[in-house]
């Protein structure tokens, strides 16, 4: 009597399933609908002078598009940091196009800004500002770019300020992280497919 027949049975059984299963992800990929990797965004639906947010797997985009005159008026600058402080990596060259995209990690409200290192986002805002004309920040003049106006420590106030492309304007704070992203048509298009 031969039982190593039997014996087979269910894990000839198994395999088949675990096959069909690893299958049926695959083709759920491939085929499914939604590209939860990338976001398309008309550029009509984008104000000009406003920040854009939208929630993008558990994270915020920031999304401006500041006037022309503005933008233009800008040089891609960045400041000597302190010797600890990472700034991110360049994804998307922050002078490429007229919309400008930033990701940000967030904890409940409060949008969340890196301490030394771009990934250690540990510093809280709860009020973040997009400024469509020319400020002070301590000794000079920048040409438009974000602020944060009410951190959790008063520490901090002053150092979350950004210009129009994301850099820090503190020595202590990395520069705002720009993923990918490009402009096709009249579409903004942020992530890879």
């Amino acid at each position: 009597m031969n039982t190593t027949k039997n014996h087979n049975n269910p894990l000839l059984l198994a395999c088949a399933a675990l096959l069909c299963g690893a299958l049926l992800v695959i083709g759920l990929f491939i085929f499914a609908e939604d590209d939860h990797y990338q976001l398309e965004i008309a550029l009509a639906d984008i104000p000009e002078d406003q920040i854009l947010y939208k929630d993008w797997h558990g994270q915020w985009l920031l999304i401006v598009r500041p006037r022309a005159e503005l933008a233009d008026d800008q040089a891609d600058l960045s400041i000597r940091k302190a010797k600890e402080v990472v700034d991110p990596p360049a994804r998307t060259a922050r002078d490429a196009y007229p919309v400008k995209v930033y990701l940000l990690d967030r904890n409940q409200s409060y949008l969340m800004f890196g301490f030394n290192k771009w990934y250690n986002t540990i510093v809280p805002c709860a009020s973040f500002h997009y400024i469509d004309q020319p400020f002070r920040h301590e000794d000079k003049i920048v040409r438009g770019g974000f602020k944060c106006t009410q951190s959790l420590d008063d520490f901090w106030q002053d150092k979350l300020v950004f210009n129009l492309f994301g850099r820090a304007q503190s020595k202590e704070v990395p520069d705002l992280y720009s993923p990918w992203y490009r402009i096709v048509d009249d579409k903004l298009i942020v992530g890879m497919k």
